[in-house]
């Protein structure tokens, strides 16, 4: 009788274990499908999000690359296209990480092997989508940015020209000093130092505008610093 009651027993736990290897089974597959029909839509939203940020780039990339002059009415319509794509891909972005984001939160009840490649697979999709947002982020705001990148050109143009300037007047010095083989007297140091005193001018401009730039750029990030300049 005790003999009979161990092999019930014995076989009632193998049965019990058989059942429960066939549900974990059961669980695994149904898992693997999830992941299998859910991750095809969530790469789609993805590359949508990602296109939606390139055709933005593309749009700002021309007049980023070569800054008007001044704003006219066509100018400022660019610019309105611009940060009106800017706001789709925007959506476009932020819907795709909600999606993300719910996934690898559902992620995290699945089974072990399957809960193991879906936050691969979702993580990547989610890095994915923080590269877009950096390079989207300066074109939300892309009226804000060309005109940052039209001053800065400006100021540019503005300190080669002084410079320019200095230049041909330390030009004129050195012309007055360089066929002087003698001690200069008082009255020609005098006068090489007068001729000298506009370059002296120009190049203290010239260095306070850099300063002033420079100050104002401080709170730009390097990589856009790089660019502006």
């Amino acid at each position: 009788a005790e003999d009979s009651k161990k092999a019930s027993e014995a076989a009632a736990a193998a049965k019990r274990d058989a059942m429960a290897k066939a549900k974990q089974k059961e669980r695994e597959e149904k898992d693997a499908k999830d992941l299998a029909d859910s991750l095809p839509a969530a790469k789609e939203m993805t590359s949508a999000a990602e296109d939606s940020v390139e055709v933005v780039a593309t749009m700002a990339s021309p007049l980023l690359a070569e800054p008007p002059e001044e704003m006219n009415e066509v100018m400022a319509k660019a610019l309105e296209d611009v940060e009106t794509a800017a706001k789709e891909a925007q959506n476009k972005v932020s819907e795709a990480r909600r999606e993300i984001n719910a996934k690898l939160q559902g992620a995290r009840t699945c089974s072990a092997e399957t809960r193991k490649n879906a936050i691969s697979e979702f993580s990547a999709l989610q890095q994915k989508l923080t590269d877009a947002q950096k390079k989207l982020n300066p074109l939300k705001s892309f009226k804000a940015e060309l005109n940052l990148k039209i001053q800065v050109r400006s100021a540019l143009k503005e300190i080669a020209a002084k410079l320019e300037s200095a230049e041909v007047e330390v030009e004129k010095a050195t012309m007055m000093t360089g066929s002087v083989d003698r001690q200069m007297t008082e009255d020609e140091v005098a006068s090489t130092l007068e001729v000298l005193r506009p370059a002296r001018e120009v190049i203290t401009a010239a260095a306070q505008m850099i300063e002033r730039k420079l100050y104002e750029l401080d709170e730009v990030d390097a990589p856009r610093k790089e660019e502006l300049i």
